[in-house]
């Protein structure tokens, strides 16, 4: 199974999030801060009551409306179709994500890619990360057997709590040396470099 995040994987979606933010909650962030949330988990920041979107429903159905009708209008990570149509033919592929499941499902229909991925979970599902991959059958037994793809930090971390085998990509929302930090597999610069290097493990496992 392999598990791809879906905003800076998919979709480069930084600036989008970000310009919702300052709308919705109207907190207002530099670049550079903006990147620290996720260097952790995401909705246990610290700041986390000064963005009242997280938990005011009707702040939250705003954010979230603005974020599915303005989705549409960003492209996809180029060439990164072509990545996940390649493994969706030999793999079981899932997304696990901190976004709305309706607006990625809805996206990736548009984009032919939605039958591609058995499941989309995002925080409806759970908050945690690790709670989503848990349901999807990965723990500390079985997640060497697994690979996710992201873009953070702080995914990176979560995953690492279950030993989940990490790959990072640099186009993103964090750099390379951002991502070093969470010790992943390895780094990758382009979707190409990620199926080689996805190949490469399973060879490497076999």
């Amino acid at each position: 199974m392999i598990i791809f995040d879906f905003d800076g994987v998919i979709v480069n979606t930084f600036d989008l999030l970000r310009d919702l933010t300052r709308r919705f909650d109207g907190v207002d962030v530099a670049v550079d801060e903006y990147k620290s949330f996720f260097d952790g988990h995401l909705f246990e920041h610290p700041r986390r009551a000064e963005f009242k979107s997280f938990d005011d429903p009707v702040l939250k159905k705003k954010f979230y409306d603005g974020y599915r009708a303005e989705l549409p209008m960003h492209n996809l990570v180029s060439g990164i179709d072509h990545v996940i149509s390649g493994l969706a033919a030999q793999h079981s592929l899932h997304i696990v994500t901190s976004g709305d499941e309706k607006s990625i499902s809805l996206y990736l229909a548009q984009q032919n890619l939605l039958p591609h991925f058995k499941s989309v979970l995002g925080w409806q599902t759970s908050e945690s990360k690790v709670e989503k991959f848990r349901l999807l059958g990965v723990d500390t037994k079985t997640a060497h057997e697994h690979f996710f793809v992201t873009d953070t930090l702080g995914d990176l971390l979560q995953a690492a709590q279950i030993g989940l085998p990490s790959i990072g990509v640099s186009w993103g929302f964090h750099d390379e040396v951002r991502l070093a930090r969470g010790n992943p597999l390895a780094v990758v610069h382009t979707p190409e470099q990620l199926i080689a290097t996805l190949a490469r493990h399973y060879a490497n496992s076999s």
